[in-house]
């Protein structure tokens, strides 16, 4: 199974790409921004203890447990974090879901990771813009 790494750890990273990517992926990193609020950082601490969140469907009243295998976050302080998890030749899979506020910060970042992989190492790029026109692109290499 191919490694995924996930940056983006909002409704629509964990809620769509998290449960598409539970059967197709092994093993499976999320990463986000360092929690600069105290929800976000109990909500953070949470993920990362348990590795596992649910996802409620409102049509049927029935959960879905998700899990990974690690939660690792990313700000100024640290770069190399997330650089070294996307350049790491074992990840085959990376996907991003960040608003547009984001979105600078996040493609650098992924830039960085990708100059630094191997040459001829195959990777597969999915970027989603996360606003109310939501598009999904792909990128092959």
């Amino acid at each position: 199974m191919p490694a995924h790494v996930h940056i983006g750890t909002g409704r629509f990273g964990l809620g769509f790409v998290g449960h598409f990517s539970q059967e197709l992926c092994s093993p499976r990193t999320f990463l986000n921004r360092t929690p600069k609020t105290e929800g976000s950082r109990v909500r953070n601490e949470k993920l990362q203890n348990h590795r596992q969140y649910s996802i409620a469907y409102y049509d049927t009243n029935d959960t879905e447990a998700v899990t990974f295998d690690s939660l690792g976050f990313f700000g100024p302080e640290n770069p190399e974090s997330v650089i070294n998890v996307i350049a790491d030749p074992s990840t085959d899979l990376l996907t991003t879901t960040v608003g547009e506020s984001q979105l600078s910060e996040v493609a650098t970042l992924i830039a960085l990771g990708l100059q630094k992989r191997p040459p001829r190492n195959r990777y597969s790029l999915w970027p989603a813009k996360t606003d109310t026109d939501a598009r999904l692109s792909l990128v092959t290499k």
